[in-house]
């Protein structure tokens, strides 16, 4: 976005004009995901990061890797796009897996965590 579409966001973010980035990282190559989530990183301190990543390249277990990469990254969010291509079984193993423990999961209500306000 910064180099081929002139958008200025490590700029924006800190200008305070951006509640969170989220970079598109929608590499196939595991390398190159780690590299641009930890550059964006970099450009951005502080400041929140959504992790992008995208489904429609990836295996479940690719996914799954990119998402603790990602939280590895230091990414406060993670976003997954294009999620159509996982079948029911998938998504279902994507939300046990990668986002029980979130506030008001049934993981994190067994332990005892935060019920998040529906």
């Amino acid at each position: 976005a910064l180099h081929q579409k002139y958008q200025d966001w490590p700029g924006w973010a800190a200008r305070g004009i951006l509640d969170a980035v989220c970079p598109m990282t929608y590499s196939p190559d595991e390398r190159v995901f780690r590299e641009q989530l930890l550059r964006a990183r970099e450009l951005l301190g502080a400041r929140p990061l959504w992790a992008g990543v995208g489904a429609y390249r990836l295996t479940l277990d690719a996914v799954l890797g990119r998402i603790a990469a990602a939280r590895a990254a230091g990414a406060s969010g993670i976003l997954v796009f294009s999620h159509e291509s996982l079948q029911g079984s998938d998504l279902k193993r994507l939300r046990l897996e990668a986002l029980g423990d979130l506030p008001g999961s049934p993981r994190a209500r067994a332990a005892g965590g935060p019920v998040s306000p529906r």
